[in-house]
């Protein structure tokens, strides 16, 4: 796997805010009783204005607040929580971009970390802008602990009636090889939370927001997708492997620091960092006992012998436990339809 954005973010703030500012800024958070709770953008500014002092801080203060913040508080948010990447296979994200959602009540919208980074397929998701075309090579995706808060602390912090805060970085570039030069584009949104179905929620949460239409249609694609790569992570029918990079495993072996030097530069432009794999070996089943046609529906039945199609899979809330008083959701995969024989039709996802 190519080197990940953190990793060239992490560097970019240490340039800037020197050599090991994410485990000293670490450090300071511990200190202040982070092991708690976590930072608030407020916290991460008084931080950096004692670090820089009054004048410097005053002179970047607005570029900090309008393009950087965000960036650096994902960074360390994922440095913090033990830097979780969930790579999604080509299949599996496909499936779920033809996964079907309707009704999800926000409470089950829970990452499996407060802070994860999900790496997509390269080319699946595009966006163009300016007549160049961008493609999304993942998202940061926090989730504001609030296990630890009262009711009052939590309306102080959210607002009356909320439970839950997301706030989500898309990356998108030009190239799949991310480097320093790589050009690239940040997406960020949030959202506020009451219990209740999330996507009802979407039309507050942009009215409070900045965001431009079109950043809104991108918006409402990123969380379709993150919604239900979440859902799939909890799911009874994830398939999930941890992979420990073979180059990682060489470079920890190599005794000697030249012979460790040369194998750093050989594998420079690869990931230092362990990660999830989701969804490999999945593909989308043809099944035979859910072809269209019968013996009084010979219009469909002449349709479906000439071509193949794909059903949209869906969640459903199922009941279970003691007295099925408890609630999953369950995913029902998408799956083809149509004749064996019949060629298969597509439909291109793309993030406009």
């Amino acid at each position: 796997m190519y080197k990940t954005p953190y990793e060239y973010e992490a560097n970019m703030i240490e340039q800037a805010f020197g050599k090991g500012f994410l485990e000293d800024f670490y450090q300071y958070d511990l200190d202040t009783g982070g092991e708690k709770e976590d930072i608030t953008d407020m916290f991460l500014l008084e931080y950096l204005e004692t670090l820089m002092g009054e004048e410097k801080f005053e002179a970047i203060k607005p570029v900090l607040i309008s393009s950087l913040l965000n960036r650096i508080f994902l960074t360390y948010s994922f440095y913090k929580h033990g830097k979780k990447i969930f790579r999604f296979e080509k299949n599996l994200t496909e499936m779920l971009l033809k996964t079907d959602l309707n009704n999800v009540d926000a409470e089950y919208v829970k990452p499996p970390f407060t802070c994860i980074y999900m790496d997509v397929p390269f080319n699946l998701f595009t966006k163009e802008v300016k007549g160049t075309n961008y493609s999304l090579r993942g998202l940061y995706v926090y989730d504001m602990p609030v296990d630890h808060m009262d009711t009052e602390t939590l309306d102080k912090q959210l607002g009356k009636g909320y439970i839950k805060l997301l706030r989500m970085q898309a990356i998108f570039t030009t190239e799949e090889k991310y480097e320093d030069d790589t050009d690239s584009i940040v997406h960020n949104f949030s959202l506020r939370l009451k219990k209740g179905n999330i996507f009802e929620q979407l039309k507050d949460n942009y009215s409070r927001s900045t965001l431009e239409d079109f950043e809104i249609e991108l918006s409402d694609e990123m969380i379709s997708f993150i919604v239900n790569a979440i859902l799939y992570l909890h799911s009874d029918k994830k398939v999930l492997h941890h992979i420990k990079p073979q180059h990682l495993e060489l470079l920890e072996n190599k005794k000697s620091p030249k012979k460790r030097k040369k194998l750093e530069r050989k594998y420079s432009n690869l990931s230092k960092l362990a990660y999830y794999q989701v969804g490999r070996d999945i593909v989308i089943d043809n099944k035979s006992d859910q072809r269209v046609g019968s013996a009084n529906q010979s219009t469909k039945k002449e349709a479906s012998q000439s071509k193949q199609w794909i059903v949209r899979g869906h969640w459903r809330n199922q009941a279970f436990g003691p007295g099925l008083k408890e609630r999953k959701y369950v995913w029902v995969k998408p799956y083809i339809k149509g004749s064996e024989e019949g060629s298969l039709v597509k439909k291109n996802y793309t993030v406009k």
